[in-house]
């Protein structure tokens, strides 16, 4: 474990590289039933943006959302994600993670803020 790094995509530069997880020009809507799973695994796999956020508020999923490719920074901006009690996760015996972290590309950390459980 090391120390949380100092790093801030385009902190001080403006937000070139920083797509909400919400653009559905990007991403797509969520489904009728509103699930957000597809939307947020491609804004956090297929993405070319450094910085993903979520704008406040609660995102259900129904399945593992594996995160790699280009994103560096994942901004909940106090989100909550909410896991849907359906097939995916209702195994207890052999439980299935909300989050799946890929390995990062070389010389990139991952850095993940305020999204809650």
């Amino acid at each position: 474990m090391s120390e949380t790094p100092t790093y801030w995509n385009n902190y001080y530069t403006g937000t070139t590289s920083w797509a909400s997880v919400q653009n559905t020009n990007l991403f797509g809507s969520p489904s009728p039933n509103g699930d957000w799973t597809t939307v947020i695994q491609k804004a956090l796999t297929n993405s070319t943006y450094s910085t993903i956020y979520f704008p406040t508020r609660p995102y259900i999923v129904t399945n593992t959302i594996n995160v790699g490719g280009a994103v560096q920074q994942v901004l909940g901006l106090g989100s909550q994600i909410q896991v849907y009690p359906g097939l995916a996760f209702a195994n207890s015996a052999n439980p299935k993670p909300v989050f799946y972290f890929k390995t990062p590309s070389a010389g990139y950390t991952m850095l993940i803020l305020r999204i809650f459980p």
